[in-house]
């Protein structure tokens, strides 16, 4: 009987064990897999802020690279037969001056001459818009949002705030299609707010949430400098700056990134003294700068 009982309670022990392995097992495979998703959903997000605020930059040919690169196309004429052809017209005008059409075949060779130029805001011209482009990149989103949406639904963000990403993108075409500088701008603006409020609904990564937001309250700023709403202008910043504290207090946990966490609070302030100037070029280059700084910190 005290055999049978022990047998009993080896075999329950054994169970247990097994169901107490698989539990863990089961919980530590679902954390890694939910975490991989939100790596994908990183990247995602990533891929499409970049692309948004691209869009924006390109309304007034603002560009983060330093130079670019331009071809110009020259016709050269071939020397040889240039002077054949002046010698033989020569030539038949000195033998009995007559005044009958002459032909001569001149070569001619296109040269592609490459140079390298500085991108200045200040020489830049902020009307002269590739519409073309921008319209193929809206277009590029929707192939894209699909799999995003899908995604995000399975780390449970709030299914009303994305059924507005579709709406708002639906928005930014119209005003593409009209060519409509300001609608176009307040439209991406709003889109990049969307998705930042998709990554501080799953992450737990605090600086990437702040870093997020205060980039969409920058942009918000951008967008108001078409119109040169300096006082509006000055409150987005305001509130750019209350988000950027976050990662202040919190720079000693990581020393590798204080000196590009200071030089971004440094710029964050510059820009907003900009306003005084009332210039929006002051302004732009006081935003390119910014916004590289906050790019390599959220790298």
């Amino acid at each position: 009987m005290k055999k049978y009982i022990i047998t009993i309670i080896i075999i329950v022990g054994v169970l247990l064990a097994i169901f107490g392995s698989y539990y863990i097992y089961s919980n530590t495979s679902s954390k890694n897999s939910i975490e991989n998703l939100k790596s994908k959903v990183d990247e995602e997000i990533t891929y499409l802020n970049t692309s948004i605020i691209s869009m924006m930059n390109n309304l007034n040919n603002i560009t983060y690279a330093n130079y670019k690169i331009t071809e110009e196309e020259v016709s050269s004429v071939n020397e040889g037969e240039k002077d054949s052809s002046s010698s033989d017209q020569g030539g038949q005008q000195s033998n009995g001056g007559s005044k009958g059409e002459t032909s001569s075949k001149s070569g001619s060779d296109t040269i592609t001459n490459i140079n390298m130029k500085y991108n200045s805001i200040l020489v830049n011209d902020s009307k002269k818009i590739d519409w073309d482009n921008i319209k193929k990149e809206t277009e590029k989103m929707y192939h894209t949002w699909p799999t995003v949406l899908i995604d995000l639904n399975a780390l449970n963000v709030n299914r009303d705030n994305l059924l507005k990403y579709a709406t708002t993108l639906d928005n930014i075409t119209k005003a593409v299609e009209k060519e409509d500088k300001k609608q176009s701008l307040q439209g991406l603006a709003d889109l990049y707010g969307l998705t930042a409020g998709y990554v501080k609904e799953y992450s737990n990564d605090s600086k990437k949430v702040s870093i997020l937001d205060t980039k969409s309250n920058i942009l918000y700023a951008y967008v108001l400098a078409e119109d040169e709403n300096w006082q509006v202008m000055r409150t987005s910043l305001q509130k750019a700056q209350y988000s950027y504290n976050n990662i202040m207090n919190s720079k000693l946990q990581n020393s590798n990134t204080i000196a590009n966490i200071n030089q971004a609070y440094v710029l964050l302030n510059e820009i907003e003294n900009s306003i005084d100037t009332k210039d929006k070029n002051i302004f732009y280059i006081n935003y390119k700068n910014l916004m590289q700084e906050l790019e390599i910190l959220e790298a």
